[in-house]
């Protein structure tokens, strides 16, 4: 079906480009025309009447994500905006916005990342109070969010972006004084001097029933990353923890092997309300990181959003998780991957009001961070504001 539907396309995209008399120009634009989907490529008009049709609105700031993912990311600030009484519209991916992570009454539309670029250059966006981009380095273009709004920058209006891993991708400091980068965690924003945002709001907050569960989050088959491994050979042992495995991509091997086990579930490429319940289901969350994996010291893991956001107490090498700002009254800490095993079976032993009190100090952190990621925020929008800190609507 795959192949049927490309070659309709290029006999669509062969049509459309026959007025188009240079063969550079025309090369080019048949090159584009086929990275779109099929119904992309006919969708594409209606997309660009949607996105036209909000200037009618007036939005304070129309929120960006141009990635085809980070979509949580855009929840959190979406809810910051708001709690701003900021109006917003949401542009993002064809992929992101058919994951419908927010209410109806939320303004998202899907869109082509060529469109943001197009409608840039024809002045669209001039006179939105600021522009908030989920992600600084776009992998479509494998280019920056500046080279998206250069029109827009250029008129001297804000520009708030988040960079996930400063320095890996561009620079650190953006050449344009009015694009403000933010950094996803306290420790990166000592270490580069950029404000932080943490982005650990999800939808539909309901508690659950919980058990002594684990939630695993992240690829599995990529050692150099997380070391799954560990925590199959303790599984393996022990039947009675229950663990939910949860990754973009999992290795067929380990597919296999899960197969075996009647302690595990697992999903591959989840939805979000799968991710969700999963997260209100488990009560601890291992991190696998450990001896001396530079990565996550310059980066971070999305386990740690998820911790605090659902209250999901870390398991975690004590040197990250120092790090990343835990300590002995919300987390697990072991001392290196040998001593990981001893760390599990102290969350199986831990008694369920131990669990509510490590609970609520996460829930307190996570009100702290909000708290002050709003702040940043404020702080950026609000260039000659006073210093104290404003008054946050309650979060619903």
């Amino acid at each position: 079906m795959a192949s049927i539907d490309k070659k309709i396309q290029k006999l669509i995209v062969k049509f459309l480009c026959l007025s188009t008399k240079d063969k550079e120009a025309r090369r080019w634009k048949r090159s584009f025309l086929m990275t779109l989907g099929l119904l992309d490529l006919f969708q594409s008009p209606l997309m660009l009447l949607k996105t036209i049709g909000t200037r009618f609105t007036k939005p304070d700031c129309y929120i960006i994500e141009l990635n085809p993912f980070h979509m949580e990311c855009l929840y959190a600030i979406h809810r910051y905006i708001k709690d701003g009484n900021h109006s917003t519209v949401i542009l993002t991916t064809p992929q992101n916005a058919s994951l419908n992570l927010f209410p109806e009454d939320v303004k998202v539309i899907p869109i082509l990342p060529v469109f943001v670029k197009l409608l840039d250059r024809l002045s669209f966006f001039n006179g939105t109070r600021f522009i908030f981009a989920g992600s600084y380095y776009i992998t479509y273009s494998q280019t920056t969010i500046e080279s998206f709004l250069p029109n827009y920058i250029a008129s001297n209006a804000k520009v708030l972006v988040i960079d996930h891993a400063p320095g890996v991708f561009a620079a650190i400091k953006s050449s344009s004084p009015n694009v403000h980068k933010f950094v996803l965690a306290e420790f990166l924003s000592e270490k580069h001097n950029l404000p932080f945002v943490y982005t650990c709001m999800y939808p539909g907050g309901e508690d659950h029933k919980r058990e002594k569960d684990l939630l695993s989050v992240g690829i599995v088959g990529q050692p150099k990353r997380r070391d799954i491994d560990s925590l199959i050979n303790i599984i393996d042992e022990n039947e009675d923890i229950f663990t939910y495995i949860i990754a973009c991509w999992i290795d067929p091997k380990y597919k296999e092997h899960f197969n075996t086990l009647k302690n595990v579930a697992y999903y591959e490429n989840a939805s979000f309300a799968r991710l969700f319940d999963c997260c209100r289901k488990a009560t601890f969350i291992p991190f696998l990181i450990h001896d001396g994996n530079d990565y996550y010291f310059n980066a971070i893991s999305g386990n740690l959003n998820l911790s605090i956001g659902f209250g999901l107490i870390p398991i975690i090498e004590r040197e990250l998780g120092t790090l990343y700002g835990f300590d002995e009254t919300m987390a697990i800490f072991y001392e290196s991957k040998a001593d990981l095993a001893r760390a599990v079976e102290e969350a199986r032993s831990m008694s369920r009001e131990t669990i509510k009190n490590y609970r609520l100090n996460l829930l307190n952190y996570k009100q702290e961070l909000e708290a002050r990621s709003y702040q940043n925020i404020v702080s950026v929008l609000e260039q000659n504001s006073s210093p104290e800190k404003p008054e946050r609507p309650p979060l619903d």
